[in-house]
């Protein structure tokens, strides 16, 4: 059995860090691509009901950032300037 470590992206094999920087991807490319999906809500994280979550934005059900249960108003307090800086200073890595 390998124990070699698989970009979650490309399924490439991946080194280590320091050697690579972009640890668990294998490479800068990858690393934005999977960036891109989180931006676009292809990548999500569900929330159980009655999380904190749902208890601040008064929704009912656990759901998804971009998926059932909240819909995109509800991420209207999300500052679009602070994400776009973090997206630029990831490229430029």
């Amino acid at each position: 059995m390998s124990s070699a470590k698989l970009c979650p992206t490309c399924h490439a094999p991946v080194t280590g860090y320091p050697e690579n920087m972009y640890v668990p991807f294998c490479g800068r490319s990858c690393k934005l691509a999977d960036l891109d999906d989180w931006l676009d809500g292809r990548h999500v994280i569900k929330d159980a009901p009655g999380s904190a979550r749902d208890e601040v934005l008064g929704t009912e059900a656990g759901g998804t950032m971009h998926g059932e249960g909240v819909g995109n108003e509800d991420m209207a307090g999300l500052d679009p300037e602070s994400v776009a800086r973090l997206a630029t200073r990831l490229r430029h890595n």
